[in-house]
């Protein structure tokens, strides 16, 4: 069985005036998996 994810992002971007910090930033997380940032 499949398990869908908990949360997901796709594609978050960040900049700070004209310097880009993320592009193109994409994770899921699943029911039990524990995840550091």
């Amino acid at each position: 069985m499949k398990m869908e994810p908990i949360l997901r992002l796709e594609e978050i971007k960040k900049a700070y005036g004209d310097r880009k910090i993320l592009k193109s930033l994409s994770f899921s997380i699943h029911p039990g998996e524990i995840v550091g940032l």
